[in-house]
């Protein structure tokens, strides 16, 4: 009898070592590394669809500075606790002036190419000036995006709010693609 019990002991003490790996791991791959969150609006189609997940790489914000269109993950400003993070677009960074003007878009004064946006239809005018250390974003699907243009306490992002950079749609299987 003390000899079963010796290996079930021994089972169990590999068992608990090999969780406590794994859990490390899985520990740190998602704090350090990336994390897969569900997207749970249409505010990113056709870039990313409803229902998709992707993979949201850590190492942007450790080793590479952000650049125009940069798919970036982010807590919003008006959000609260618990609250999903954002995934937008970034549009401008520290020291840009963006306006909107006659249905378009201008980033210092140029007017922006915007292949990947979808709904372009600005009937209002407006300028931002970003203030250094800050970011502005919007959704590809403009028409239907909760974004900088509409945040009640701020439209901007503190660039070191950023959460990571999204790389890859992996979920569902036949959507799997590498984002741009």
């Amino acid at each position: 009898m003390k000899e079963g019990y010796f290996v079930s002991m021994k089972a169990l003490k590999e068992f608990l070592v090999e969780l406590l790996i794994s859990a490390a791991i899985v520990a740190f791959i998602y704090f350090f590394v990336a994390v897969f969150p569900l997207v749970p609006s249409a505010s990113m189609n056709p870039t990313i669809a409803p229902g998709e997940r992707v993979v949201v790489e850590k190492f942007t914000r450790f080793f590479r500075t952000v650049n125009y269109g940069d798919i970036l993950v982010f807590p919003c400003p008006d959000s609260k606790p618990g609250d999903f993070p954002y995934i937008k677009r970034l549009i401008a960074k520290g020291g840009d002036v963006l306006e909107f003007k006659d249905g378009q878009v201008y980033r210092n004064g140029e007017l922006l190419s915007e292949p990947y946006a979808v709904g372009k239809t600005y009937s209002y005018q407006a300028r931002y000036e970003v203030p250094e250390g800050h970011l502005f974003f919007m959704g590809d699907n403009r028409t239907n995006s909760e974004d900088a243009r509409f945040w009640k306490t701020t439209p901007f992002v503190a660039e070191n709010a950023v959460m990571g950079r999204a790389v890859a749609i992996m979920w569902p299987l036949n959507h799997l693609r590498v984002l741009r």
